[in-house]
């Protein structure tokens, strides 16, 4: 019975990511980890001191944003998997350092944020380059007859 709602789940999942478009981690991204790292980074192997065998959901990975990014960097530019092992296709590469990418540094460039703004102060020469009237805010306004 478990196992039976947990294909169905996994399924449900799988269709939402092909139908969206979207790449998702348990039915995309993971199971890319595990045809093509676990090998060297998993299952109690620790190569290069990686081991990727508790990085199950998004929000683990999230707390290790420094390694995943050196992740998505290998994978990006045809480092990891070694050459000697079992390759991904372009498609899949791209498509896992997309979903990195889009994960570790969720910015929407197309809507920046500039911050704050902060008030710019005068030096000397531009506060003395001002008439007195505005220094001491004397100026009136008198009504016209």
């Amino acid at each position: 019975m478990v196992r039976a709602a947990l294909l169905l789940l996994l399924l449900h999942a799988t269709v939402l990511s092909i139908v969206s478009g979207t790449p998702a981690w348990k039915a995309d991204v993971l199971p890319f980890f595990e045809n093509y790292c676990y090998d060297c980074h998993g299952d109690g192997t620790e190569k290069g001191d990686l081991s990727l065998d508790g990085y199950f959901t998004e929000a683990s990975v999230l707390k290790d944003i420094k390694v995943w990014d050196t992740i998505k960097y290998q994978v990006e530019n045809w480092v990891m998997p070694p050459p000697n092992k079992a390759q991904p296709t372009p498609t899949e590469r791209k498509m896992v350092a997309t979903y990195l990418e889009n994960l570790l540094y969720p910015c929407d460039c197309d809507i920046p944020d500039p911050g704050r703004t902060t008030i710019n102060r005068l030096n000397r020469e531009q506060y003395d380059a001002r008439p007195r009237r505005h220094r001491c805010q004397t100026h009136r306004h008198f009504p016209s007859r």
